[in-house]
């Protein structure tokens, strides 16, 4: 039978020996656990108990206790710092509490100059910040080229995509510049264009050259100044576009921010990919301008495009008004645009997937393309060639439904030479002056449809047959 003043250890731990037992070399200090796992007894310093447990297995009590052990914990701190020199893996009793050597940071020189070697990681775009642009700059570089005190003009030749862009700009440049216009090159007649500018509550008044003095900063989207006659001869500050790049006239200078993205199928992707860097959220009716932009330069995503078009698409898809969208689509045609489709269904000849159409008077240059996007929808036509006169100019609009070729290049290498020629891969437009062109061509009708077929027959490298029609047009070999 125990004594009653002795206190019975538990059961598989060893009964604690009165006196005090050093810990071995490298084990922890006073208040910690042997090596062997067994707590450390006896009394440090000045024979005072260690902090935990002492000689007799009773918790030390009492602040006295505390103060004690406080001052027996040097003794303690050498025996550490002693076990850290032997073993410089371990640091202290929590290597044993935690059953292995914890990691030291190696201060040395020579680990200084492993990690000054060692080339840093590139920083990660923040969600939400603009990714620098490969081209321009993006929307900051852009803005970086304006000031409080800039009046700036955007001209455009206005079909739904310029449009919205314009729009997209002016909302970008707004309270950063004393004022933005927006002006356009040639007078709108398309329904679906009018009926945006009616959505949008945009007025868009023809370029004067009383509007270039009034503006010390021109700006162009959708287009570059090569493009039209009228802006061939002008310095723009800012070109953003998405047609493949033109050669700059001699004499002028290149503009301050250029962003041309030729792979690109819209204009509006590059503008709706700035406001989404600049964290513009667009109101209801510039999103689905921008939207309908990109639908209809790309096709509905049939002309080729980019993955950033589908992904501007996306973006904007949340924002837009669906039945103002419907209503866009579905603007009604003007009475005299009908009276000119009738007339060149009338003179249109085919030879094989084409079809040609020579229209000696317009009520306005946009019903060509009134007339080709008719044609293109008869069945077996792939290729349309739709030309005709509008007060003093020929013009030429190309339609293509295939895969090969380049309408583009194919009108700038027919007539470049006579004027303003370009435009994608299935879709292109040419304007030329009729004073620009042979003096026996003004005035006749004949000639100047054969004018069309001969270039574009040599742009080619095709022998034109001759081929007589209503329309007094040959044919393409």
């Amino acid at each position: 039978m125990p004594d009653r003043d002795t206190k019975e250890e538990p059961r598989g731990r060893a009964r604690k020996p009165p006196d005090k037992a050093r810990p071995a070399r490298g084990a922890p200090s006073a208040g910690g656990k042997a090596a062997r796992g067994v707590p450390a007894k006896g009394k440090a310093g000045r024979g005072a108990p260690a902090e935990g447990k002492s000689a007799g297995g009773a918790p030390a009590k009492g602040k006295a206790a505390r103060a004690e052990a406080a001052r027996g914990g040097s003794a303690g701190t050498a025996r550490r710092k002693a076990a850290a020199a032997a073993e410089p893996g371990r640091v202290g009793s929590g290597a044993a509490r935690r059953g292995g050597p914890p990691r030291v940071p190696d201060r040395s020189p020579a680990a200084a100059g492993r990690c000054a070697a060692r080339p840093a990681e590139p920083a990660r775009p923040q969600h939400g910040r603009e990714a620098p642009s490969r081209r321009g700059g993006g929307v900051s570089e852009l803005l970086k080229h304006f000031s409080h005190e800039d009046r700036v003009l955007i001209v455009i030749t206005a079909d739904p995509d310029s449009i919205a862009s314009a729009v997209a700009l002016k909302r970008i440049l707004w309270r950063k510049v004393a004022h933005v216009a927006i002006c356009s090159t040639n007078e709108v007649r398309r329904p679906d264009n009018l009926r945006l500018l009616r959505s949008l509550d945009l007025k868009l008044p023809l370029l004067t050259s009383e509007d270039t003095g009034r503006y010390n900063r021109l700006a162009m989207v959708d287009g570059q100044p090569t493009h039209s006659v009228q802006t061939a001869g002008l310095c723009f500050w800012l070109v953003v576009d998405h047609h493949p790049r033109c050669q700059r006239p001699a004499g002028i200078p290149a503009p301050a921010y250029e962003d041309i993205r030729p792979e690109y199928g819209a204009t509006s992707t590059v503008l709706s990919e700035y406001l989404k860097a600049a964290r513009i959220k667009p109101n209801k009716r510039l999103a689905t301008a921008l939207f309908y932009g990109i639908k209809t330069d790309t096709q509905d995503f049939v002309r080729r495009g980019k993955e950033e078009d589908m992904r501007a698409f996306q973006w904007l898809y949340p924002y837009i008004h669906q039945p103002l969208l419907s209503d866009i689509e579905r603007a009604p045609v003007d009475r005299s645009a009908f009276e000119v489709i009738k007339k060149a269904l009338g003179l249109m000849s085919f030879r094989k997937q084409y079809a040609f159409v020579f229209v000696e008077e317009l009520d306005h240059a946009d019903t060509l393309v009134i007339v080709a996007d008719f044609i293109m929808q008869i069945e077996g036509v792939s290729r349309a060639v739709i030309s005709g006169v509008f007060e003093d100019r020929l013009i030429v609009v190309l339609r293509s439904a295939g895969l090969r070729g380049n309408l583009g290049a194919l009108a700038a290498k027919a007539f470049g030479e006579f004027g303003t020629a370009g435009g994608h891969r299935n879709m292109a437009r040419a304007e030329m002056k009729l004073a620009d062109l042979d003096r026996r061509l003004q005035g006749n009708p004949q000639s100047l449809g054969r004018f069309v077929l001969k270039h574009l027959s040599e742009a080619l490298g095709r022998p034109r047959r001759r081929h007589h029609d209503r329309g007094g047009e040959g044919g393409e070999g």
